[in-house]
């Protein structure tokens, strides 16, 4: 749009990740060891939230949403922000809106797999993502979540079906109705079961074809020419 570029001179290649091999066992696992070392009960809903940049990725309107939970008297909602960033400026924020005790910043991890298996849902209030793969991760590890329009990998999501994808990540409101609907088992397992269906579009092998295809077509036109 912005340089006149011919569409047919475009090619989309959808980013990919890993499939997520685990097995109940391993999942079961890692659920009970995540939550076990940051004091999360089995029967605690628990929602995280990956990013290494907290302003672009929305953690403040994600301590904004929980507040809004908590000033609703609904939903003992946990939280894990994961992530190399400073958390000092944002522990203060959540001070500030009274969410503390149920936010904690786990710092980075060489094992987020084992944080989608602890998790319940992901949130990812994005103000800007070409492609997030933290959200194709939890969606290949079949883990609801909750993205913007601002994010490419919400493509792939269907709104209501196999997640959610709001507006703007303004719209803390928003955020804090999904994360509510998102406490319920049910729909959670619903979710998960229509991931599945958006798994083969994501993998690395899906990526790395389509890739190839590039490459073949550019080889072809170039001996055409």
């Amino acid at each position: 749009d912005h340089y006149g570029f011919p569409l047919s001179h475009i090619r989309k290649v959808f980013n990919g990740v890993d499939c997520d091999t685990a097995g109940p066992d391993q999942r079961r696992a890692d659920r009970a060891e995540i939550r076990g070392l940051h004091s999360v009960a089995e029967h605690e809903p628990l929602a995280i939230l990956v990013a290494h940049n907290f302003q672009l990725k929305g953690v403040r309107r994600w301590i904004e949403a929980m507040a809004v939970l908590r000033q609703r008297d609904r939903a003992p909602l946990r939280s894990l922000v994961i992530g190399r960033q400073s958390p000092i400026r944002w522990q203060k924020l959540a001070v500030r809106f009274g969410v503390a005790d149920r936010l904690h910043f786990a710092g980075p991890t060489q094992r987020i797999q084992a944080y989608y298996h602890a998790a319940d849902f992901l949130i990812h209030p994005t103000y800007y993502d070409p492609c997030s793969r933290v959200v194709l991760e939890s969606l290949a590890s079949q883990l609801p979540c909750v993205t913007t329009r601002f994010d490419g990998a919400s493509e792939v999501i269907q709104n209501g079906v196999n997640g959610f994808v709001i507006d703007s990540p303004d719209d803390v409101n928003a955020i804090a109705d999904r994360a509510l609907a998102l406490i319920d088992g049910n729909l959670r397992r619903r979710f998960a079961r229509n991931m599945l269906a958006s798994v083969d579009g994501i993998t690395m092998r899906r990526h790395a074809e389509q890739m190839v295809g590039v490459y073949e077509t550019i080889l072809s036109d170039r001996r055409r020419s």
